[in-house]
């Protein structure tokens, strides 16, 4: 599953309803520098919360191109 990039996305993720599928599970959150991958855990107004193997990150929303879950 993809979720959008661009400006709005908690608009996006929200309208699609897409996020609460991906929550406890393995995304990767894609930034212009980085991608970052972990368990989503947590979907604030401002950043996205994941547990990773070092660690946990916190990515803030303005900063987010794309999330997409991890095919096992």
């Amino acid at each position: 599953m993809h979720i959008p990039s661009g400006r709005g996305i908690c608009e996006n993720i929200k309208q699609e309803g897409a996020m609460i599928e991906l929550i406890n599970k393995e995304v990767e959150v894609k930034t212009p520098d980085i991608i970052y991958r972990g368990v989503l855990v947590e979907v604030g107004a401002n950043d996205v919360h994941l547990r990773s193997e070092s660690g946990w990150i916190v990515v803030p929303m303005d900063k987010i191109v794309g999330i997409e879950a991890v095919e096992e």
